[in-house]
This record gives C-alpha cells, structure tokens and sequence, in this order.
C-alpha cells in the first residue's frame, strides 16, 4: 500500500490592509466586483496562526512515522529484510 499523495492546496491572495492603503484595497475590491469583506488578525494572532500550522504539520509528520512503522512491521520491508512478519 502506497502512502497517501500529498494534499494539492490552491493558493490564497492575501491582502495586507493598513491604515495608509484602506481606501485604495476597497477600491479595488470594488472595481473588481469583489465583496468588501475582512477577516483580521492582529500581529500577534498571525503569529499564533502560524505556530498553530507548524503544530498540525509536527502531528501529520508524526502519525506518518507511526504509520510507515506498522506498515515496516506488519508487511516487512519490500526488499524481504524486514523485520516484521508478514501477517
């Protein structure tokens, strides 16, 4: 069994909205028949945001190890030097 392939994820515009450039990001928004819409984060929620990405990716990378660990145990390695057993 194949691991799975890894997840193909569209890319996202991000919009960094100031006090200086509010005017001209609605603007355009507008011009571009796009809903004026904000979902904010403060700097410092950002930077949480990002830690709480780094911790997803730790516990993907993790159960993936435990994962290819049953798999080496329970079907051996392809080339016959496993050590698990072949049940």
């Amino acid at each position: 069994m194949d691991p799975p392939k890894p997840i193909k994820m569209d890319p996202v515009n991000w919009i960094i909205i100031t006090k200086d450039n509010y005017e001209q990001v609605f603007e355009n928004l507008k011009k571009n028949n796009k809903d004026v819409v904000l979902f904010g984060l403060t700097d410092d929620g950002y930077e949480q945001l990002s830690i709480n990405f780094a911790q997803v990716r730790k516990y993907i990378i993790l159960n993936r190890n435990v994962l290819m660990k049953y798999k080496e145990y329970y079907e051996g390695e392809e080339n016959g030097g496993g050590n698990g057993s072949k049940k």
